[in-house]
């Protein structure tokens, strides 16, 4: 059976790439969750990505560095380091949640973009209240 995987473009886009760039440069390699093909990055694609990163505003250069972006920075770390992560399936919608310290990052496959997440990230109560309208079909990601 095939999963279907809805994004409304309404969250935090970041393609696979830009994500296992901003997780390596936390140390990470690895993460559960939605199933990212991996695909060898470049020096060519690193300059690519940084400038593309910086463009959007997920990274800030400072003299010979890039910072990641507060808000950015912190789906990261929840989603490199979650206290707790599971998968949320509400429909024919899957979505993979990463919990940390009081907060939860709900990530999606984008269907209208290739090899993207779609990320949204909430303080714990108002997690409960999204996940409430999504199960009654109010709700909008």
């Amino acid at each position: 059976m095939e999963e279907k995987r809805i994004c409304t473009e309404r969250g935090t886009l970041l393609t696979f790439s830009e994500i296992f760039l901003l997780l390596q440069s936390m140390g990470t390699e690895r993460v559960n969750g939605i199933c990212m093909e991996q695909e060898e990055i470049t020096d060519e694609d690193t300059v690519r990505l940084i400038a593309e990163m910086v463009r959007k505003g997920f990274l800030i250069p400072d003299t010979d560095r890039f910072r990641i972006e507060e808000e950015t920075g912190r789906m990261m770390t929840c989603m490199a380091y979650p206290e707790d992560s599971f998968e949320l399936c509400l429909g024919e919608q899957i979505f993979y949640c990463y919990g940390r310290e009081g907060k939860i990052l709900v990530t999606s496959l984008c269907q209208t973009r290739g090899k993207t997440l779609e990320l949204a990230y909430f303080e714990k109560k108002d997690f409960e209240k999204w996940r409430e309208g999504m199960e009654d079909g109010d709700g909008e990601y």
